[in-house]
């Protein structure tokens, strides 16, 4: 993996979040709408997606303003060989970097201390619980 890019996605995450993200939770996400229905997850005005990639042993968190954008950052999850779910799961997780809310978790010991080092410097909370 390379942990430069993902320090620069992680940056990009943050800028593209600072019109409009809260802390504040508005509106439910049911079991069937893949974690990307009405369910803001703290983000004002954007939807938010989970997708788990198991063989890659992450789960990004991404938002969108729009049903259209939320649609195809479904497909493109599930074209990349991910599943869309409503939450990340906690089990084997290894940490998480959020950017306002958004960002990405690993699953894989080997990726923990470089994602957490790369969150750090590109402004992200790192955490080890799930989002």
């Amino acid at each position: 993996m390379n942990f430069r890019l993902l320090g620069l996605t992680l940056v990009g995450l943050s800028f593209a979040c600072v019109a409009g993200c809260s802390s504040s939770s508005s509106g439910t996400s049911s079991p069937t709408d893949g974690g990307a229905g009405t369910d803001t997850g703290g983000l004002s005005g954007l939807i938010k997606i989970n997708c788990y990639k198991a063989t890659s042993k992450k789960c990004d968190i991404k938002g969108e303003s729009t049903s259209a954008g939320a649609d195809s950052v479904k497909a493109s999850c599930t074209s990349g060989g991910g599943t869309v779910v409503d939450h990340c799961p906690a089990d084997s997780l290894q940490g998480c970097c959020l950017i306002s809310g958004l960002g990405t978790c690993t699953y894989d010991p080997a990726q923990a201390s470089a994602l957490q080092g790369a969150c750090g410097a590109g402004g992200g909370t790192w955490g080890t619980s799930a989002p």
